[in-house]
């Protein structure tokens, strides 16, 4: 690694070479090697940024004596000028950690807020980019935000990629920039200079998950109460928030159902924040959408008329949570929010419309059902019957309808049968109550 070839000689560094592609991460693998005893439990690793914690001052120099004695076995040195020690507060990858918990840099957060409003689809995506890295500390980050992404994708459509240099030539008065747009933005630095403080997860306690969807986007938040307050009702109860998420929906995302986009609300945090939903204890999944409560409850899984929602269903069944329906006029939601920062509502700037037709109304020779028309003649099993005696030998496997079939039981069609061929394919495709299937569902469901 790092050999290069001289005409004297090859010659293979010794350390990493500062500035080279992969140098920092052979460094923070080494690191790992080093400390791997005390990683996480004791020391957290970032490249050449060690921190150290305890709960007690008498473990705390436990801990320290097992960092110096692992760095003495491997020659690395510490410089003292930039070592804190007995510190309960530190700045460690741009966030303060305190006994109270967890929060941003004051001076990255600074930097943040003095940042100009955009006129360029560069400095937007700067702005977003960056705004991105505190969405676990903002409540209802994607709705925020969804304003400014549109803005964005809106002006590097076309667009031969996405570098900085091509970026920075669209202007986005040339696309629509306006003061919606101009108050989406300084909302969410609004909503970056009162970013939220999270707690520290806590074992003892119990977890719970708030999810919610809108039009457009998923919001959700893990909390923790004390067991204590499991008799309270939600308003009553003494919330920690733990992290923040969202998701934003895809084109094809948006044409689901509301019953869809609550229920992929839970599926998506159930699987982002399994790290901290993954305990011994049961977590508390509260959902405002009644129907949730039977499709995702952990003891009876019904079976959905949308067989994403029993997927779904089946895919968290690995998780250890009770579930509870909390009525939509209680307004849990926006309460907790409202604790943390959230503002009661959000400007929409694009709404998306459906118009549908009623087949009564559409001529029946431009409908898309014609297996429902009247000249329609359906294969039957006399005819299929002929169809095989005049091709097959009289030596086949039949039925209780005497027709040929398989050793698996199924009807054998003759080759020479074309016409019947296509009328069953059709009859595959477009013959349920359920529209016109994909290839593999009409192949899956003709090989039935």
């Amino acid at each position: 690694m790092f050999s290069f070839m001289t005409d004297r000689a090859i010659f293979t560094p010794r350390r990493s070479i500062q500035g080279a592609l992969n140098s920092a991460t052979q460094f923070q693998s080494r690191m790992h090697e080093v400390f791997k005893e005390l990683i996480y439990d004791k020391v957290i690793i970032w490249i050449d940024d060690l921190l150290g914690h305890a709960s007690t001052l008498e473990s705390w120099f436990a801990n320290l004596e097992m960092v110096l004695n692992l760095a003495a076995k491997f020659n690395i040195r510490f410089n003292v000028e930039k070592c804190e020690f007995f510190a309960t507060e530190v700045k460690y990858c741009g966030r303060i950690f305190s006994t109270k918990g967890v929060s941003h840099d004051p001076s990255r957060v600074s930097a943040l807020l003095d940042i100009p409003p955009p006129t360029t689809a560069r400095d937007l995506q700067q702005f977003l980019m960056a705004a991105q890295w505190m969405s676990r500390s903002i409540p209802e980050f994607n709705s925020r935000v969804y304003p400014l992404q549109l803005i964005f994708e809106k002006a590097m459509k076309g667009q031969p990629s996405r570098r900085k240099s091509i970026a920075r030539q669209v202007k986005l008065s040339s696309v629509g920039w306006n003061d919606t747009h101009a108050r989406a933005f300084a909302q969410l630095k609004q909503a970056i200079a009162h970013h939220v403080q999270l707690a520290y997860p806590n074992k003892d306690m119990i977890q719970c998950l708030f999810t919610d969807a809108n039009e457009f986007n998923t919001s959700a938040v893990v909390t923790q109460i004390p067991v204590a307050d499991l008799s309270k009702t939600t308003a009553q109860q003494m919330h920690e928030p733990l992290v923040f998420c969202g998701h934003k929906f895809s084109a094809p995302e948006l044409n689901w159902s509301i019953v869809e986009k609550e229920g992929y609300a839970v599926v998506d945090a159930m699987n982002m924040l399994d790290y901290l939903l993954m305990n011994d204890r049961p977590f508390i999944l509260s959902v405002d959408h009644k129907n949730l409560t039977q499709i995702f409850s952990p003891s009876s899984v019904s079976k959905p008329v949308a067989q994403k929602l029993q997927r779904w269903a089946l895919e968290i069944q690995k998780f250890n949570y009770e579930i509870q329906y909390i009525k939509g006029e209680d307004n849990v939601w926006s309460d907790l929010m409202t604790r943390w920062g959230a503002s009661p509502s959000t400007d929409i700037v694009e709404v998306r419309t459906l118009s549908t037709r009623s087949a009564s109304g559409i001529p029946v020779e431009y409908r898309v059902r014609p297996l429902q028309r009247a000249e329609v003649i359906w294969p039957a099993v006399e005819e299929i019957s002929s169809l095989q005696k005049k091709h097959f030998t009289p030596h086949l496997q039949t039925n209780g309808d005497g027709l040929y079939v398989t050793k698996a039981g199924k009807v054998k069609i003759p080759f020479e049968a074309r016409d019947v061929t296509i009328w069953l394919c059709i009859i595959a495709h477009a013959g349920g109550n359920t529209g016109h299937l994909g290839y593999q569902a009409a192949s899956q469901k003709l090989s039935q």
